[in-house]
């Protein structure tokens, strides 16, 4: 019997060694910092990979106070986070700087409840993730601004789902409000000049197709009529598989380029003209400038009379809508009450006679004080 039982106790304690150092194993290989704590924030016991990253010698803070060793105002923070998990029963996340061997270092620490008395606080040094966001926030910053000096915008679009993506400065070339309206090939194609759209798109489509790189020079429409000329440079993107799976691009506003090179030209060209050709051109340029002006107020009528045809359009189909619901009401109302069939009869006969003067289609609908 004695002998059963010291058997067991030694294959316990041996399973117990096993465990001990497989814990001791997973804690060396851990990184982070780890402190057990007390409710009144006595440090009870600890684990580090190496000691170097400690604020201080273990002999300086076991079996003390954390408000005994670090200032007031972090102190505190610390203790109601200690409080807060003891409390709740969950794990409270802390971020916070602290001076290590005259450096400035970030931590984040996460408190987790032990039992009802003692927490678990695990602390990582962050400084170097810290520093990388705020370099990547920093040259995010200044390509923006290169960008806007620049008027270049980039652009991605998945060729897949169809998902867009722009930088700041898309946005602002094509005069669109990012609240308004999210990134959309659509919403950049339809800036496109009329004349211009069957050529980008034809460039668009070769490139999702060949996997090739394209260039492509068109106008753009703002919104306030203005035109502007653009210049666009895009490349394909594969995945594993050698499929195209991403466009990314840039665009350029070129129109102040564009429009020294054609003076440029003009003036190459009028230096070898006759004195009449010399005043041929020129009645040809105010022509032209004449029509491009022209053009350019058409196009923008055009974009509002579109704007405004389907509002009116929209007006008809709520307008029809209303008039169902009101023969439905009438034809429920006729069921209740027979003796008014007749007057519900003239009613629906009013409705379906009203024509386009009264109904507001074929022409624009004025204010309710005007009628």
């Amino acid at each position: 019997m004695k002998s059963d039982i010291e058997k067991e106790l030694g294959r316990l304690r041996k399973a117990h060694e096993v465990l001990r150092a497989r814990t001791r194993a997973l804690l060396d290989a851990n990184p982070d910092m780890i402190f057990r704590m007390d409710r009144e924030g006595r440090y009870l016991d600890f684990h580090v990979a190496e000691e170097d990253t400690l604020a201080m010698r273990p002999s300086e803070f076991l079996g003390r106070k954390h408000s005994d060793i670090f200032e007031p105002k972090f102190s505190e923070a610390c203790m109601r986070s200690i409080a807060q998990a003891l409390d709740t029963g969950l794990i409270q996340v802390m971020e916070y700087p602290l001076e290590v061997r005259n450096e400035t270092r970030e931590y984040e620490s996460r408190i987790v409840p032990a039992s009802d008395d003692e927490v678990v606080v695990i602390i990582r040094d962050v400084t170097e993730n810290k520093r990388a966001v705020d370099q990547l926030r920093l040259t995010e910053f200044r390509l923006n601004e290169a960008q806007r000096v620049a008027r270049i915008g980039s652009w991605e679009r998945d060729l897949v789902t169809n998902e867009v993506w722009w930088s700041p400065e898309i946005y602002r070339l094509l005069e669109v409000e990012p609240d308004e309206s999210g990134p959309s090939f659509a919403v950049f194609f339809n800036r496109v000049h009329p004349d211009d759209r069957a050529n980008v798109l034809a460039r668009v489509t070769e490139a999702e197709r060949s996997g090739e790189p394209y260039v492509s020079y068109h106008r753009v429409v703002l919104p306030s009529g203005t035109v502007r000329t653009f210049y666009d440079r895009a490349f394909v993107v594969f995945d594993t598989a050698g499929r195209p799976a991403r466009l990314v691009g840039t665009v350029q506003d070129i129109s102040e380029q564009a429009e020294l090179e054609h003076e440029m030209v003009a003036l190459e060209v009028s230096k070898r003209q006759t004195p009449a050709q010399r005043e041929q051109s020129a009645q040809r340029r105010s022509d032209k400038d004449g029509y491009e002006g022209l053009g350019h107020a058409l196009t923008a009528v055009s974009l509002g009379l579109a704007a405004l045809a389907e509002r009116l359009a929209q007006d008809r189909v709520e307008q029809q809508q209303a008039i169902e619901r009101l023969e439905l009401l009438v034809r429920g109302q006729g069921q209740n009450q027979p003796a008014s069939a007749s007057a519900d009869g003239k009613l629906r006969g009013r409705l379906r006679r009203r024509g386009p003067a009264e109904s507001g289609e074929g022409r624009t609908r004025r204010p309710r004080s005007a009628r």
